[in-house]
């Protein structure tokens, strides 16, 4: 799990795909991992908050937005 929370920490615009990579896996594993995953989770929602604003455009395209609709479909799994 450390891995992941480092790679989603990552502010270089040019690793976008590890930011969305890692928050794809988390989703995965919140919803068919271990329930060890979710209080974990809970604990880095500051993190996961402040990727919903995930930005970053390269040819034109906003690559950040699946990025930013993962992030928000992290949050609701969690709360919930």
């Amino acid at each position: 799990m450390a891995a992941i929370w480092k790679r989603m920490q990552e502010r270089d615009k040019e690793q976008w795909r590890r930011v969305y990579k890692s928050m794809s896996l988390l989703e995965y594993l919140l919803r068919n991992g271990s329930d060890q995953v979710i209080p974990e989770a809970r604990v880095h929602s500051t993190l996961l908050h402040s990727l919903t604003e995930y930005y970053h455009q390269a040819d034109g395209k906003d690559q950040g937005l699946a990025g930013t609709m993962t992030a928000i479909i992290i949050i609701i799994i969690i709360v919930l």
